[in-house]
C-alpha cells in the first residue's frame, strides 16, 4: 500500500480526477476498479487481467475492500506492491465514479460502489457451500452503466448450470458464461510439462505425487497434517517425489513462518511446500503423476486435466450437492489414511483411465479454451468501448520458482528375492 494510504484523509490524485489529465501520459477513456477482497481473489484477478485489459485507453486501479474486513486479506498489499499497481484507499473508491468495478468475490461492501459491478468466481466451478452468497443473492450496484445500458451487476460464471445456485428473483443482474481462465491456462501449459518437471528437479523415471489442501477444519491439512511427511517416509525417494499445495488462506491466516514450521519435517524429507505468491501450484499440477485432494479446486482441476486423483475423506456437508467437486469426491478412489500409502498410490496411477472424469470436467467450464476471449468481450461491452484489434493470449505458466528440497540424509533398505535379485531403496531420514 502506498505511503499515506492508511490515512482516512489520503486520496490518490494520479491517475484519477480531472486535474490528473495534465499529468497523465496516456489519455485514458475508461477507468476500471479492481476490488481486492482476499489474497486468493487478488491473485486470481491479476492472473488474467493484464491480457483482458492490455489497452492504453483503460486505466486500472485497485482498492482493498475495507467495508467488511476479510479474515484472509493479509498479504494483499504485499502482492500489489510487488506488481506496482495503483492502489487507492477504500474511502476514495467509494466516492469516485468508475466505469466498472471487478471483484472475484460476492462478499464485502462492493454494493456501495457508485458504478456497475462485474462479479465472478475464483476457483473451479462452485463447489463449497461457502462459495455462494447468503441465500444465493449477489450484491447489486446502485447504478447501471449510463453508456452501455448494461445492468447494475453482471455475474460471470464458468458454466450455465451455475445459474441454478442463485436466487431467481433478483433484479438488476445478468449472468454471463465466461468459462474458466485457470483451466484454460492449465491446458495451455501441458506442452511445458517436461520443462516443469526438470525445473522442479524430478527425474524422468520418478513419479511426482502432489497433495493439495484447501483451508478450514475439514481440509486435508487439518484432518491429516502428517500426510506429506508420511508419503515422503513411505515412498522410496529414488522413485517418487512429493509436493504439498497449501491454500493461500492457510498461509495468510497462520503466517509463512508457522506453516513452514508445521511442515518442517516434511520439507526436510524433500517435500516442497508451495507458497501461493507466484501461482506456482499450477506448474506443479501439470508436472504431477497423481494428485491427492480434498474438496478444494485443485483436485477438480487435476481431474479436468486427466491426472489420476485420490480423494481424501471429507464431509458431504462441506460441498454443494451435485456440484462437480461433490461428484468427484463420490467417484474418485478414496484415500484410506489408516492404511499403507504406497499400494494406494500405485493402484490409483495404474487403474486410471483417460477420460474417466470427462463428464465432470465438462461441467467445470462451459467454454473451455475461450475464457479470456469471453472475459475480454464482456468487459468491453460493459464499459462501452470498442475492443482493440489484438486478442488476449492464454499463456503457459512460467517455470516453477524453486525446485524440490534436497534430501541430505537417508536410510537404505535392501531386500533379496527368490531369484537372488537384490533391491535397494532409499528413504529420507527423519
Amino acid at each position: 500500500m502506498p505511503v499515506g494510504a492508511g490515512d482516512p484523509q489520503f486520496r490518490r490524485e494520479l491517475p484519477l480526477g480531472e486535474e490528473a489529465s495534465k499529468w497523465r501520459t496516456f489519455p485514458t477513456e475508461r477507468t476500471v476498479l479492481v476490488v481486492a477482497r482476499s489474497l486468493t481473489t487478488t491473485l486470481w484477478t491479476l492472473d488474467f487481467l493484464d491480457e483482458v485489459l492490455a489497452d492504453s485507453r483503460v486505466q486500472v486501479v485497485f482498492a482493498v475492500d475495507e467495508g467488511m474486513p476479510d479474515t484472509f486479506s493479509r498479504g494483499i498489499a504485499d502482492v500489489l506492491s510487488l506488481t506496482d499497481a495503483v492502489v487507492i484507499p477504500w474511502s476514495q473508491a467509494l466516492s469516485e465514479d468508475f466505469d466498472l468495478a471487478l471483484s472475484a468475490s460476492f462478499e464485502g461492501d462492493v454494493g456501495s460502489l457508485s458504478c456497475p459491478l462485474l462479479l465472478g468466481l475464483h476457483g473451479a466451478s462452485i463447489g463449497k457451500q461457502g462459495a455462494l452468497p447468503e441465500g444465493g443473492r449477489v450484491p447489486v450496484a446502485s447504478v447501471a452503466s449510463p453508456r452501455s445500458g448494461a445492468p447494475a451487476t453482471t455475474v460471470a460464471i464458468s458454466h450455465s448450470d451455475q445459474t441454478e445456485l442463485f436466487a431467481d428473483d433478483q433484479h438488476g443482474i445478468e449472468f454471463a458464461v465466461v468459462g474458466d481462465p485457470c483451466l484454460d491456462r492449465l491446458d495451455a501449459s501441458q506442452p511445458m510439462r517436461d520443462l516443469y518437471r526438470h525445473a522442479l528437479g524430478i527425474e524422468n523415471h520418478q513419479c511426482f505425487v502432489v497433495v493439495s489442501s484447501t483451508w478450514g477444519p475439514a481440509s486435508v491439512l487439518a484432518s491429516a497434517p502428517d500426510l506429506a511427511r508420511r508419503l515422503a517416509q513411505e515412498l522410496p525417494m529414488d522413485e517418487y517425489r512429493v509436493a504439498f499445495i497449501v491454500h493461500p488462506h492457510i498461509w495468510t491466516a497462520h503466517g509463512l513462518w508457522q506453516v513452514q514450521t508445521w511442515l518442517g519435517r516434511a520439507r526436510s524429507a524433500g517435500v516442497l511446500a508451495i507458497a501461493p505468491w507466484e501461482n506456482a501450484w499450477r506448474s506443479a499440477l501439470v508436472a504431477s503423476d497423481l494428485v491427492m485432494h480434498d474438496h478444494g479446486s485443485v483436485g477438480l482441476y487435476a481431474a479436468a486435466s486427466d491426472i489420476p486423483v485420490l480423494a481424501a475423506p471429507f464431509r458431504s456437508t462441506d460441498t454443494i450437492p451435485h456440484s462437480p467437486i461433490a461428484q468427484l469426491g463420490q467417484r474418485a478412489p478414496r484415500l484410506r489414511l489408516a492404511e499403507d500409502l504406497r499400494p494406494q498410490v500405485e493402484e490409483a496411477i495404474a487403474s486410471h483411465r483417460s477420460g474417466r472424469y470427462s463428464d465432470i470436467s465438462a461441467s467445470v467450464s462451459g467454454a473451455r479454451g475461450s475464457s479470456l476471449d469471453l472475459h475480454h468481450d464482456l468487459v468491453y461491452r460493459l464499459i462501452d468501448l470498442e475492443a482493440p484489434p489484438h486478442r488476449p493470449r492464454t499463456l503457459a505458466m512460467p517455470l516453477p520458482p524453486e525446485p524440490l528440497p534436497t534430501v541430505h540424509s537417508c536410510q537404505v533398505a535392501t531386500s533379496i528375492d527368490a531369484r537372488s535379485c537384490v533391491t535397494i531403496e532409499r528413504f529420507p531420514l527423519l
